[in-house]
């Protein structure tokens, strides 16, 4: 199990990171010691190329997401690119 403060540090640092900047990654519970440098993990990942994350399965095309979270999306991405 994650623990939430350690999701929370993970969550935190991915903010403060370039190394971290448009890559999807997945938290994931194995034994052994706490990461404490996450750039290096950060740089290891291949960024993502499109809307979806990087790796993520061909489900509902984006033409046929429902208007809140189309909206919801647009709203976001103003955000980031202005």
């Amino acid at each position: 199990m994650i623990s939430r403060q350690h999701i929370a540090q993970v969550l935190v640092a991915s903010l403060a990171s370039d190394a971290a900047a448009s890559k999807t990654f997945e938290l994931v519970a194995e034994q052994g010691a706490t990461q404490d440098q996450m750039e290096p993990l950060f740089a290891q990942l291949a960024p993502d190329t499109a809307l979806d994350g990087l790796q993520d399965r061909k489900n509902l095309p984006l033409h046929a997401e429902p208007q809140g979270f189309l909206d919801d999306l647009t709203a976001i991405r103003h955000r980031f690119t202005n």
